[in-house]
């Protein structure tokens, strides 16, 4: 499994890759920031997964990275993990752009688990 994870201070390289590891689950994590490098490495490779921490960028700056990977012609399944009240900010703008969500701080234990089922295929 291919994942892009967009780095913020909680959901680091790091914890993600321990996770992926202490559950038995092989994976490519490649690291970038919500910026113009990470949705040109969206357009070079195949993502499978996209985690996307939105805590830590302003709510425009979020929405408009999800609207570019679109026209960037991504079509990795998009995990965002938000706190519930910014969740309701962002708006259905926001929600049309992504497939799941998690609430921030995330539980690993039910990351895990979101992910298991998107790579199975059953989250639709």
């Amino acid at each position: 499994m291919n994942v892009l994870l967009i780095h913020n201070s909680e959901l680091t390289f790091d914890v993600v890759e321990r996770l992926f590891s202490e559950n038995g689950m092989d994976a490519s994590i490649v690291s970038a920031k919500m910026c113009d490098l990470a949705i040109e490495t969206a357009k070079c490779a195949a993502f499978d997964i996209l985690i996307c921490p939105v805590d830590d960028y302003p709510q425009d700056v979020a929405i408009d990275f999800l609207r570019r990977l679109d026209e960037a012609g991504s079509s990795a399944y998009r995990l965002a993990v938000v706190r519930k009240d910014m969740l309701k900010a962002m708006g259905s703008g926001f929600l049309n752009l992504i497939d799941d969500f998690l609430s921030s701080p995330a539980d690993t234990e039910e990351l895990i688990f979101r992910i298991a089922k998107a790579a199975r295929g059953t989250h639709r």
